[in-house]
Order: structure tokens, then C-alpha cells, then sequence
């Protein structure tokens, strides 16, 4: 896992360290569901001074997910999402999956 201020500029990101225990026969929306679930007022997403905490980055995932489903997105199908590095391409990208 890569982590550091995502607006520092630096095209190197520093390496996290860390030795987290995860179910491996799960995909990734599906431990993020786990975890929003786990503890809901808690910040999962911090950019650019900004905060969502899990519940609202699972409603606004959500929100996108039931939008592509009534457009006739079915699963399996390719989704593109073009953005600049923000709380919304992270909920974009967990409302893709």
C-alpha cells in the first residue's frame, strides 16, 4: 500500500508499512463494505484538506453504482473514469466495482 500527501508532487509515493490481515477470497469494495459497516463515523478518505468518513464514501459509492445499474451497466462490463486525484475518484472507483 502506497500512502503520502497526494498533492506533494513527488512521482515516488513512500511505502506504508504494514503487516494487516485480510480475507483474501474478497474483492476489494466488498472489505471496504466490511470495514464501513465496522465503524462508520471514522475518516476513510483525507484529500486536499478534505474528509468523508466510510459511511458517506459508501453512500456516495452507492449513489454512483445504482446510477450505472439504471443506465444498464451490468457486471463485468468496462466502466472508464478519468479524474484528478480527489475523494470523488475514490468513491468513483468503489462505485465502478
Amino acid at each position: 500500500m502506497f500512502g503520502g500527501d497526494l498533492n506533494s508532487g513527488s512521482p515516488v509515493p513512500r511505502r506504508i508499512q504494514s503487516a494487516a490481515q485480510y480475507p483474501h477470497d474478497k474483492c476489494v469494495h466488498e472489505l471496504f463494505d466490511d470495514q464501513a459497516q465496522a465503524t462508520p463515523d471514522r475518516i476513510a478518505v483525507t484529500c486536499q484538506g478534505k474528509s468523508i468518513t466510510h459511511r458517506e464514501l459508501r453512500e456516495c459509492a452507492s449513489r454512483l453504482a445504482i446510477s450505472l445499474r439504471r443506465r444498464g451497466v451490468r457486471a463485468d462490463e468496462l466502466v472508464g473514469i478519468c479524474v484528478d486525484r480527489s475523494i470523488e475518484m475514490v468513491a468513483g472507483m468503489l462505485g465502478i466495482l
